[in-house]
């Protein structure tokens, strides 16, 4: 990997870059914030029209020829002007079964961790059995997130049509993430930055101990091993179909009902009538920033803590209620919050240890000729206890919902099988039983209909 040595602009990071930076730090040998996955294609793949979509696609976004520099503990990012990066491309197509090698290789390089000499994406062809490639597309979170991702897929699939059927001329506007950087910093200077730190503040007066990780220091171990793993449960989609209409009678949305979900069942295994589970929000308040590649996502912590005994309507309505009033306050970066929070407290610990992420993914123009897939990949270095993943798609497909889990965690608390049994449960318990109160809820059968 070469790269251009000339003199360019250096940018401060932006907030919820920093809160990655300096946990990246605390574990530099540790792929704690690689994010992506890889797509699975089959057909007529043009080799190399693919290889130069993808080097189209990193002249096309600044952020993904972003460099990192520590000055004296401060942290900077340039742009690189011009990102000389040559797409590996490896023929495993005479292995024995081909297919199973290039999955198995690349979860092993996804489990690398990017170095700071490196750029902070990987971007590699693999070829299996014939007819049958894999696109890795590992990128480092400090230059891009869940909706960046997305992007990233819906441009790469663009440029390869358009080039795949002649076109040169790419009529995309291009966004720099460096506007952000400029917003961002308009924000910390400003009043609103301090109206919603006191907003903060007045939430979490008092702090509630975390769930699962009371006490718990996780083993930084050699650099191969690992903290977490990760179980997957399929809910069908007519089944979840008919959660989003229970949902929408009710007001809410499929976020909500996860939330509710979580809550019910962890505040009665606990035995606590409160808890804070981490959200993560797009925060992209722009139209132009829906649009640009790059790191924006925050994490709120949500506090779920219903005054009385209630129904689970009342429960996600509720949590919808408390969720709006957390988005008017989203702007302020997680780390902020936390400084925010312990800033009068002698001990410092987790705002929470459950975290639940939902990404839908909307139907994307096929490659010209080939049928794909995209599949996540999970890192094996879960910082929260657990972390659901609600992966959809547009259309029949089932939607995957992801248990990364600590693995000390649960070997001390309850198993992972245990709680994914009660979880399925009560996807479809709490519709038919919407009414019960919380306090009259089970959580403890099992229930068909979900795998």
């Amino acid at each position: 990997m070469q790269t251009s040595v000339i003199s360019v602009k250096e940018y401060p990071l932006s907030s919820y870059q920093k809160d990655i930076w300096f946990e990246q730090c605390m574990y530099p040998e540790k792929p704690i914030y690689n994010i992506g996955g890889y797509v699975e294609v089959k057909g007529n793949l043009n080799t190399a029209i693919i290889r130069q979509s993808m080097q189209l696609l990193i002249r096309q976004n600044d952020s993904l020829s972003a460099r990192f520099i520590d000055k004296k503990g401060e942290p900077y990012l340039t742009f690189l002007p011009e990102a000389d990066y040559e797409v590996p491309f490896h023929d495993f197509s005479v292995k024995e079964n081909p297919n199973s090698f290039c999955i198995n290789w690349m979860k092993k390089e996804f489990l690398k961790p990017f170095q700071p000499e490196d750029f902070y994406f990987q971007f590699v062809l693999l070829k299996g059995a014939p007819n049958t490639y894999f696109i890795l597309l590992k990128v480092h979170h400090l230059v891009i997130d869940g909706w960046g991702f997305a992007l990233l897929i819906s441009q790469l699939f663009d440029n390869y049509n358009k080039l795949a059927q002649g076109i040169g001329e790419m009529n995309r506007t291009v966004y720099s993430y460096a506007d952000f950087i400029s917003d961002n910093q308009n924000y910390l200077n400003s009043p609103a930055f301090l109206k919603d730190r006191a907003f903060w503040q007045n939430k979490y007066l008092t702090i509630p101990e975390p769930l699962l990780s009371r006490g718990m220091d996780i083993d930084d171990g050699d650099g191969d091993s690992v903290w977490s793993d990760r179980r997957t449960l399929t809910i069908n989609k007519a089944l979840y179909n008919q959660m989003i209409e229970f949902c929408k009678e009710e007001g809410c949305s499929s976020f909500h009902y996860f939330l509710g979900i979580l809550f019910l069942y962890f505040s009665k295994i606990c035995n606590r009538n409160e808890m804070v589970i981490g959200v993560p929000v797009f925060n992209r308040s722009k139209a132009k920033y829906k649009q640009t590649m790059g790191h924006f996502a925050n994490v709120l912590p949500l506090r779920i803590s219903p005054e009385k005994d209630i129904s689970f309507k009342e429960l996600i309505k509720s949590i919808k209620r408390e969720l709006m009033q957390c988005y008017r306050h989203q702007k302020m970066s997680f780390g902020e919050i936390y400084r925010a929070v312990y800033e009068n407290s002698n001990e410092k610990g987790k705002l929470f240890d459950i975290s639940l992420s939902f990404e839908e993914q909307e139907t994307r123009e096929a490659l010209i000729g080939a049928a794909s897939r995209i599949v996540s990949m999970p890192h094996h270095h879960e910082r929260n206890a657990l972390n659901l993943l609600i992966w959809g798609q547009e259309g029949e497909a089932d939607v995957a919902v992801n248990f990364d889990y600590q693995i000390q965690a649960f070997e001390r608390f309850i198993s992972i099988e245990n709680v994914i049994s009660h979880f399925e449960y009560l996807f479809t318990q709490v519709m038919e039983q919407s009414e019960t109160l919380i306090s009259q809820s089970k959580s403890c059968q099992r229930k068909k209909g979900v795998r």
